[in-house]
């Protein structure tokens, strides 16, 4: 192997490891490769936010909701305060979500989006109330409510040193998922997503998009009944964004929900059968999305609710 030298922090030249010369091969490669993948993006620009919402098309009126099914999740009056602090960031709050319904969480930054998230996930405590995921209790029966969702963070919270199939398989092997079944899925949605030229390259290597497909892959990997998303579309181009769509709508075909936050309100208007707009920790609106924004649009009843008083 050739010999490679680096300069370390005292700015003095050093052989590097046969490792980190494998390492450094291998971003450089990625590198590469991403230049020829046109649709693999670090960012997403505002011009191409325009051609998202141009392509998701319109399905928050498509009536896939099974009408008196037991709800899917179901919060009643949660109270949430964070350790030395007096103020409530999640305040007497309650909603209900059917099977076939993709909920719309909205809210502007501080206003105890994630926080609400985090607990129904079962990742923060609560002081007061209760959630339920497909019939079981977040709190008494969290390992049966957890195994029926999916779960997508609004950072990517994964092992960087795997490679892209090692992350999956572990959570597959989390959610039990046999092998046969993981295979399937995983070809399926690294087609989908475009993303199989780097699935055997380290995480870490991954750009911000391909980062954030590669957890949405590995939330969807056992098929959840309930997936829950804060912030999805972030960093996704154009194409992924159409696939998560796609997938949105499929898992309420099946009689799944979806419940997720997100500051793209145009993505909420086309996608979302009912919405919740939360402020200050307490929700001041929710209901079908037809019925809370009327003849105006939905960033327009956002910014009236919204503003500060």
């Amino acid at each position: 192997m050739k010999m490679k030298f680096k300069k370390n922090k005292h700015e003095h030249e050093v052989a590097e490891t046969p490792d980190q010369i494998m390492e450094d091969t291998a971003a450089e490669e990625l590198e590469t490769l991403d230049e020829r993948e046109p649709e693999i993006l670090d960012d997403v620009s505002a011009s191409d936010d325009t051609e998202i919402h141009g392509r998701l098309g319109d399905f928050s009126n498509e009536n896939t909701v099974i009408e008196g099914a037991p709800p899917m999740l179901k919060i009643d009056h949660l109270k949430k305060r964070y350790a030395n602090s007096e103020v409530y960031s999640v305040k007497d709050l309650s909603l209900e979500l059917k099977p076939g319904e993709v909920f719309g969480f909205l809210g502007k930054n501080g206003a105890g989006k994630s926080t609400t998230i985090k607990c129904l996930t079962g990742i923060l405590p609560f002081e007061e109330g209760k959630i339920t995921i497909c019939g079981y209790d977040i709190v008494k029966e969290p390992m049966q409510a957890k195994m029926s969702m999916g779960y997508v963070p609004d950072n990517h919270s994964v092992y960087e040193r795997l490679t892209g199939r090692e992350y999956v398989n572990y959570v597959a092997d989390l959610y039990r998922v046999p092998k046969a079944d993981r295979e399937e899925r995983l070809n399926m949605f690294l087609d989908l997503f475009r993303l199989r030229f780097a699935v055997d390259r380290q995480i870490k290597s991954y750009s911000h998009g391909m980062k954030q497909k590669i957890v949405i892959i590995a939330a969807l990997v056992h098929s959840p009944r309930l997936l829950i998303l804060d912030e999805p579309f972030v960093g996704l181009d154009p194409k992924a964004a159409f696939t998560v769509k796609n997938e949105l709508k499929a898992i309420c075909e099946r009689g799944g929900a979806v419940f997720f936050s997100t500051h793209v309100l145009e993505v909420a208007e086309k996608i979302c059968n009912k919405i919740a707009i939360i402020k200050d920790g307490e929700i001041i609106t929710a209901g079908e999305t037809a019925d809370v924004k009327g003849n105006e649009t939905l960033e327009e009843i956002f910014l009236e609710l919204t503003e500060n008083e």
